[in-house]
């Protein structure tokens, strides 16, 4: 039988990373050696030390311990609750950015069933519960409605 494949890094092992994207819950993700870790609270961009809270193997969880850059998206979150909430993973990436992403998540999403993915993105309020895109594509529906 083969030899069990190990992850590149350890349950409790610290290590600086350098984060390269965002989840769709908006944990930040960075690679060693190819290995994915997810880490709440972290940007696109910055650099932090971390703490491996989980190693799995195929991805790892960690825990934000120190950020040593900040990124240009970052900005204060307006909910004084937020860091003990967990309701709105992405108060601290600023409006436009928060744009850019879901736009790029859903076509990332929708792109595995069209060719081709056009939309423009409704948002009521910043602070809205729900925003709607309309589409043109090939398939009855014209209005998806996605979370914020």
């Amino acid at each position: 039988m083969g030899k069990k494949a190990q992850a590149p890094v350890q349950k409790n092992e610290s290590l600086t990373v350098t984060f390269e994207d965002l989840t769709h819950e908006g944990a930040g993700v960075a690679k060693i050696n190819g290995y994915p870790l997810f880490v709440p609270n972290a940007l696109p961009g910055e650099e932090a030390e971390i703490k491996v809270v989980k190693a799995g193997k195929a991805f790892g969880f960690g825990k934000l311990m120190n950020r040593l850059t900040t990124s240009e998206h970052r900005i204060e979150p307006p909910c004084p609750i937020y860091d003990r909430c967990g309701g709105c993973q992405l108060q601290h990436l600023s409006e436009a950015a928060q744009n850019d992403l879901k736009r790029q998540q859903i076509v990332n999403a929708l792109h595995k069933y069209m060719a081709t993915v056009q939309f423009k993105y409704i948002r009521r309020s910043r602070w809205t519960s729900r925003g709607a895109i309309e589409t043109k594509h090939k398939y009855p529906s014209p209005r998806i409605v996605t979370a914020n």
